[in-house]
């Protein structure tokens, strides 16, 4: 099997690191596009992989063609590669908001399409994945693109109308969980802990939190009240979120999320500035 990237950027070498980390996909049969001459040269020589500047390129040399590209750019690609994209190849999106419908029209009336919202613990083996499938699929390539990211985290099938849903809950979701880690890790130097520990306890911690959330059967409620007790530590510290919205705030950063990727999908026609940074993770087209 090769799998091919247009646009190296960030998920696509979270994605492509994944793979080979886990011997799912060999580096030689992996190929990435990118205009950025450096960017190349250090994915090239970190995951061994194949990269080129031609994105036709990267097309002729895959089975499995994931475009990586951000939305407003995606027509441009699409309009380069369509008379490539025949039944032989599996096209998958990466890309915020664009619909299978949209994708569909500006290929070969045949191809076969898959749009897919990975996130970046992929890098950790332990990404959040969901897809669903275009009318020209053929039954086995859902199948098969959920076992390629259960082997780097889990992977679930949508239907297409909750896609941005889950875009802004997994997604985004681990900036959101960084900037947690990021903000109890600053009070704890603040209190005197050395910052490579508190670091330790504040990452170990909201790991231990996710896995007993996932394997205990009970709700994050019930976890969360059962180590909360009247007058203690705890309680103390859920009031002062409580009090400064914490709640309403994680809400509504989900929610603002994928309004912003259904945005995206629908505005991928919008002008679209020129990149001028030369070391930008986004492909523009050569």
């Amino acid at each position: 099997m090769r799998i091919g990237f247009v646009g190296a950027g960030r998920m696509a070498q979270a994605i492509a690191k994944g793979f080979t980390s886990r011997g799912i996909i060999k580096s030689r049969n992996i190929w990435a596009s990118d205009r950025a001459e450096k960017t190349l040269e250090r994915i090239s020589t970190e995951l061994r992989i194949n990269v080129t500047h031609d994105n036709r390129e990267v097309v002729e040399h895959s089975d499995i063609l994931v475009l990586s590209v951000k939305p407003q750019v995606m027509d441009t690609v699409l309009a380069e590669l369509s008379d490539l994209t025949d039944p032989s190849k599996l096209v998958v999106s990466v890309a915020a908001g664009v619909t299978l419908d949209h994708l569909q029209s500006r290929l070969l009336p045949d191809s076969r399409v898959i749009r897919l919202m990975p996130n970046t613990p992929i890098l950790a083996n332990a990404g959040a994945s969901v897809y669903c499938v275009g009318k020209a699929a053929k039954p086995e390539d859902g199948p098969l693109i959920e076992a390629l990211f259960k082997s780097v985290g889990t992977c679930d099938y949508l239907p297409e109308n909750l896609m941005d849903a889950a875009t802004g809950l997994s997604g985004s979701g681990p900036a959101f969980i960084f900037e947690a880690i990021d903000a109890m890790t600053s009070a704890g130097v603040q209190m005197g802990l050395p910052l490579s520990l508190a670091q330790r306890l504040v990452c170990q911690t909201v790991h231990g939190a996710g896995l007993l959330a996932l394997q205990s059967g009970q709700s994050p409620a019930e976890l969360r009240d059962a180590i909360t007790s009247p007058g203690g530590t705890t309680i103390a510290g859920l009031s002062e979120l409580e009090a400064r919205g914490f709640r309403a705030a994680l809400w509504q950063a989900v929610m603002t999320s994928a309004k912003r990727s259904a945005e995206l999908g629908s505005g991928i026609n919008d002008p679209v500035k020129p990149v001028d940074d030369k070391e930008s993770p986004v492909c523009t087209i050569n």
